[in-house]
């Protein structure tokens, strides 16, 4: 089902920045609840103005788009930079407050878990005749560890090697990022994110079995997996909770269903606070969890969401980017993002690429979990409360 489904991009998202006690101890991400709380709140706003355009099934990563949007910041100046920063929530935060939270996530994110493989990595692709500001370029290599390279842009070999990044840094998964370079554009900014998670509780293949799926548009027969365990659940008058964990458990897929209208309705009604208030209330219980297997891989131009997310004139061949470069014509041409997740009785797979474009101009006892209807989900890290991952299931072949 890997092209059935629309998958949406991704990026880096920091919520509630509070450690979960009920955490194994082991290295943490130490960001402050400032810097967490509004990138959490940025990740809700992107996930809202991505459902509204787009809906339909999807994956994203809100933290390999505020990553990359975080690279573009660095270049940015006027009001330019100041939509940037307004709409991941930095209005009242200095660049270099910014950067060293983002440079202690890079640096540690890899690490949280032993059991989980959790990959983040960065690159600067410009052209070679392109005069990128040395500034600029030692502050990604500072901060987010960015590696620098400077091509013919006019020699097919490139496109090669942009998309061999990719798929090196994203184990495969994302072959290609990209077709070709256009006359006008000059430069590129990549971020790749790679996660690999086994259940710290796997499902029983043995259990799996083909069920109805009752999708938005459709009826499908996919295969469910079945586990009665020990989960962290909630509910309350809006939708279900799960949170099934990885590894450790310093990482978890948390599952939503609502109980009453769309997953839609409940996607565009969660804010950092309704977030909050229902993860902090997860209990560890016995639950009857049924969970489709599915695959996603999708390819997503994200500059109507960015705009009408307040992102405007850097789109523009007004916008001002000079600490990139010293001319008076360079414009973001595209923000896209490429992902993969898949989801099996193991555990779970993902990937995303976020390329940013420079141009010039059960039984009852049990609380039940089937989720046979559109769902909503995330992957978290939870010593941080980080979503890396966010999507929605909408309809399965």
């Amino acid at each position: 089902m890997k092209k059935g489904l629309a998958a949406l991009l991704t990026i880096a998202l920091f919520a509630t920045g509070c450690s979960d006690k009920n955490v194994p101890e082991s290295q943490s991400i130490n960001v402050s609840a400032d810097f967490s709380g509004k990138t959490s709140s940025f990740a809700f706003n992107f996930w809202k103005a991505y459902e509204k355009e787009n809906g339909g099934s999807y994956f994203l990563s809100p933290l390999s788009l505020n990553i990359a949007l975080g690279m573009l910041l660095n270049g940015a100046e006027g009001e330019t930079k100041a939509e940037i920063q307004n709409m991941l929530g930095f209005s009242d935060t200095d660049v270099a407050t910014i950067n060293a939270s983002y440079a202690e996530i890079l640096a540690k994110l890899p690490n949280i878990d032993n059991k989980v493989t959790n990959l983040v990595a960065n690159s600067v692709w410009h052209e070679s005749d392109f005069q990128v500001e040395s500034a600029y370029l030692d502050d990604l290599k500072k901060t987010f560890s960015a590696q620098v390279f400077s091509k013919d842009f006019g020699n097919a070999s490139t496109v090669k090697d942009i998309n061999q990044w990719a798929s090196d840094n994203t184990k495969g998964k994302i072959k290609t990022v990209m077709e070709k370079i256009e006359p006008h554009q000059v430069m590129f900014l990549l971020n790749a994110l790679y996660f690999k998670g086994d259940w710290t509780a796997p499902f029983d293949k043995e259990a799996t079995h083909n069920a109805t799926f009752y999708g938005e548009k459709k009826e499908s027969n996919p295969s469910f997996m079945y586990h009665l365990g020990e989960y962290g659940y909630t509910e309350n008058e809006e939708f279900q909770m799960v949170e099934l964990p990885y590894g450790n458990e310093k990482y978890a897929f948390v599952a939503l269903l609502p109980k009453t209208g769309s997953v839609s309705s409940l996607i565009n009604g969660l804010t950092q606070e309704k977030w909050n208030t229902a993860s902090s209330s997860l209990k560890k219980q016995k639950v009857e969890v049924f969970l489709p297997k599915f695959e996603i891989e999708t390819s997503k131009n994200l500059s109507n969401v960015l705009h009408s997310l307040g992102m405007k004139k850097a789109f523009t061949d007004a916008a001002e980017l000079g600490k990139i470069a010293k001319v008076k014509n360079l414009l973001v041409d595209f923000v896209k993002q490429d992902t993969y997740l898949s989801v099996d009785e193991k555990g779970s797979e993902a990937a995303a690429v976020t390329s940013i474009g420079v141009g010039v101009t059960s039984v009852p006892n049990y609380p039940m979990f089937r989720c046979e209807k559109p769902f909503a989900f995330v992957i978290v890290e939870k010593t941080s409360n980080t979503f890396q991952f966010i999507g929605k299931i909408a309809d399965l072949q």
